[in-house]
């Protein structure tokens, strides 16, 4: 039995993405960036998952990783305690600025120790606009073993949450400005999409995409097909990918309907013109500079199955096994989320449609885009 791959970053209704500050003067991004890992300048702030249940606790952490900061700095020649409990659990009571600022540092650690959760993004900006913006997912909890010694805080450890890197290169200023203004806000860290009602905003729709290859979202999907052979003085590889996905995408949209059969007795061009409904697409995208790649965002869960598709017959497997006994997992595991499997069974049913003749014909076609374009999906056969 082969087993495929599909790739597909499921994002919840519920993600959030992060901005987050890499410091003073982001003077920490190289740490977040070697260490995979960010954290606030709290040195000396020794917490456990339940320290951040209480205001009242955060409170004396804050207070006591204070101190520890003024002593590492030399503002003070007096060593901290390093008990929280020998600080102040109440309110700032002195000027109306500094009770802001305390304020705001608990409103801080709060978000990056507690609020953050696995799967969130978080995107770090480097200095000026043509610098990398780091963006990442949150790997794990908060946990008290995760922590990294500080030099500017004579090797203080400062508490940090896990992260995985998927993109450091786009820079600050290829981002719309809604979201460079995130980027560049007064706080340490916020939520983009605090007060926003749905993940499918502009904001967040807008780092999906550049951050996703493949992805769903709300019965929405994205697939990305590469092209990295791509020649400009030779457009008909270009021509022949594109017609080959709006084929497949025709043939979803037909099984949606139960016309499966009627679909697979028509012409490509035929079968296109029948049933490509261009209303339901997002985008439809060529970008190849290097590499080179088709992007193809749709108001239903059908990039999902057009990549699958292509994937398989890019493969040198029999029609049989493409048909019969092919197995599909997303990041390595069997498929729950019933879009997704909704997805693999049209894949089925449209497959037994075409037959094996039409299945080789279909790959042909495959196999010509790849020799001129290198035509390839992220979809992989593990088995």
């Amino acid at each position: 039995m082969a087993t495929f791959d599909l790739t597909t970053r499921v994002i919840p209704d519920d993600h959030s993405i992060w901005a987050l500050h890499s410091g003073r003067r982001k003077r920490q991004y190289s740490n977040f960036n070697e260490f995979n890992c960010v954290f606030l300048e709290v040195p000396g702030f020794s917490a456990t998952p339940s320290t951040f249940d209480s205001i009242e606790t955060i409170r004396q952490h804050l207070r006591m990783s204070d101190s520890v900061k003024q002593y590492c700095e030399g503002r003070t020649d007096t060593p901290p305690s390093y008990n929280p409990n020998t600080y102040g659990s109440g309110p700032a009571n002195r000027e109306i600025a500094r009770e802001r600022g305390f304020n705001s540092a608990i409103g801080n650690v709060r978000s990056l120790y507690k609020e953050a959760k696995v799967g969130d993004l978080v995107m770090v900006p480097g200095v000026g606009q043509y610098a990398g913006v780091l963006i990442g997912e949150f790997t794990s909890e908060f946990s008290p073993r995760d922590e990294i010694r500080v030099v500017q805080f004579d090797e203080e450890s400062v508490p940090i949450r896990k992260v995985k890197w998927i993109s450091k290169s786009i820079e600050k200023r290829r981002f719309s400005r809604a979201i460079s203004r995130g980027l560049e806000n007064r706080h340490a860290i916020i939520n983009l999409n605090e007060g926003v009602n749905s993940s499918l905003n502009d904001i967040s729709m807008e780092v999906y995409q550049r951050v996703y290859d493949n992805f769903t979202i709300a019965g929405r999907s994205k697939a990305t097909f590469f092209g990295e052979r791509y020649n400009s003085r030779d457009p008909e590889g270009i021509i022949a990918s594109a017609t080959i996905i709006k084929y497949f995408y025709s043939a979803y949209l037909a099984a949606e309907l139960g016309r499966q059969q009627e679909f697979a007795n028509l012409s490509y061009e035929r079968a296109i013109a029948e049933f490509y409904d261009p209303a339901a697409v997002q985008y439809f995208s060529f970008n190849f500079n290097s590499p080179g790649a088709i992007k193809v965002a749709i108001n239903t869960m059908g990039a999902v199955f057009v990549v699958l598709v292509i994937a398989v017959a890019l493969d040198n497997i029999s029609f049989s096994e493409a048909t019969n006994n092919l197995n599909v997992t997303n990041g390595g595991v069997t498929i729950e989320l019933p879009e997704l499997r909704q997805s693999c069974d049209l894949y089925r049913g449209i497959m037994q449609s075409i037959g094996e003749e039409g299945f080789e014909k279909v790959r042909t076609e495959c196999m010509s885009a790849r020799s001129t374009i290198g035509l390839d999906t992220p979809v992989r056969r593990t088995e």
